[in-house]
């Protein structure tokens, strides 16, 4: 059950989006990136929690630090009953509805960019 456990957070945190990265529009789009859609935060809000110190650069222990409190927070979400342990039917029924809510972003994001392409205010590449 610990195997299975670590395998499907390990696959979802690799899957997830990382902390590392910017989240910039292209120049001249007003349109936001796929990554800010919840709580309109980017990347780029993510790394500067994450660097705890501030020197623009994350030290294995920052990138630990960021990870284990999102692992924490991804537990609470997939413990459905609340009893700080997760059965194989939580662990399920939360991937998938990670991957709904996942798919739900990608295509706001994808109609609002082609609703900018269509005003002329984003551009047509992607």
């Amino acid at each position: 059950m610990k195997r299975l456990l670590l395998s499907i957070l390990t696959v979802s945190l690799l899957s997830s989006s990382v902390v590392l990265a910017q989240n910039a529009p292209t120049p001249g789009s007003e349109a936001p990136g796929p990554h800010q859609g919840r709580k309109g935060r980017g990347h780029g809000e993510k790394f500067e929690k994450a660097d705890t110190n501030k020197d623009g650069k994350l030290t294995f222990e920052e990138f630990k630090a960021a990870r284990e409190e999102q692992m924490k927070e991804m537990f609470q979400k997939l413990d459905g009953n609340g009893d700080s342990s997760l059965t194989k039917e939580e662990i399920r029924d939360g991937m998938k509805n990670r991957r709904e809510e996942r798919r739900e972003r990608m295509q706001k994001w994808k109609e609002k960019r082609e609703q900018l392409q269509k005003q002329g205010s984003a551009p047509v590449s992607q």
